[in-house]
């Protein structure tokens, strides 16, 4: 049923939205310092007061994505590609834009006063097009994910249920997925990919060892 009324939700917001607009899609619990219990907030740009800027590119390999709305509201969201990199589509595991390390993906997602000091996050771009000249993007689809420093360093034993995600849309015709157990099988690797690649580690040191002796 649930999956039902998420895939009538996406739908539905596909119609009013279209092609050549913007959505932004926010849920979490409670505890979390950016959603706050906000359990599927669609924001559509043009409606209810809130007004979406064009996705900008300020410098270099970076996508910054505003909205503002009644009452002084404002969303923000930021991604940046590890340095000498191209953001292009793809998923990515990130810190908090700016202070990530240069050599991995930075991520932040604020607004409305809501921030967190410490993130990690995944940010799965499923569309990014830009102009001819490569200086600003002309469509975007992302959805992401984020676990906050409320719930201390994301590991194979986090729980996902408590993390924060949301969805952005401008121009794009991807459709989104508004179900936060799709959306986290889409974006989140899971446990057991973690475990492969550590078994991959551990026998490459093993090899190595071997060799040596």
């Amino acid at each position: 049923m649930l999956r039902i009324a998420c895939i009538l939700v996406a739908a539905l917001i596909q119609m009013v939205c279209g092609a050549t607009t913007a959505f932004y899609y926010q849920s979490g619990p409670a505890g979390s310092f950016v959603a706050q219990g906000s359990l599927g907030t669609t924001i559509v740009d043009g409606q209810g007061g809130w007004t979406f800027s064009a996705p900008q590119k300020p410098y270099g390999e970076v996508l910054t994505l505003s909205m503002t709305g009644p009452s002084n509201q404002d969303w923000d969201i930021c991604v940046q590609a590890p340095v000498g990199a191209v953001l292009a589509t793809g998923l990515y595991q990130a810190t908090r834009y700016p202070f990530q390390d240069a050599s991995i993906t930075g991520f932040s997602w604020y607004g409305t006063g809501r921030g967190c000091n410490t993130s990690t996050s995944w940010v799965d771009i499923k569309e990014l097009k830009y102009d001819p000249t490569h200086t600003y993007f002309t469509a975007v689809a992302i959805d992401f994910y984020q676990v906050e420093e409320t719930w201390n360093k994301v590991d194979v034993n986090v729980d996902l249920n408590k993390c924060a995600y949301g969805s952005f849309r401008y121009a794009s015709d991807d459709d989104i997925d508004v179900s936060s157990q799709m959306l986290r099988q889409a974006v989140i690797p899971e446990p057991s990919s973690f475990a492969l690649v550590g078994i991959g580690l551990g026998s490459l040191l093993t090899m190595r060892r071997r060799t040596k002796s």
